[in-house]
């Protein structure tokens, strides 16, 4: 079986720089859709290392995280 640990981690990293890149008005007008994405997916990764998730057990607990993690993007 395949483990989908470390792609679940990945997707939920990529919330927060995903909101952060979608509100932030320097990064929303003036970059085009594929710079913008490349940019979340880089940051997401770049962040994974220092970034600690919860162990996800079920659905209640992951959406949770993705809440949490949406509010910090839109803070930024």
């Amino acid at each position: 079986m395949i483990d989908l640990g470390p792609l679940l981690a990945l997707g939920v990293l990529v919330v927060r720089p995903g909101l952060l890149m979608t509100t932030a008005p320097v990064f929303g007008t003036f970059l085009p859709v594929q710079v913008r994405i490349g940019l979340t997916v880089l940051l997401a990764i770049m962040t994974a290392p220092v970034v600690q998730l919860p162990h996800i057990e079920n659905l209640a607990v992951l959406t949770v995280v993705l809440v949490r993690e949406a509010t910090i993007g839109l803070a930024l």
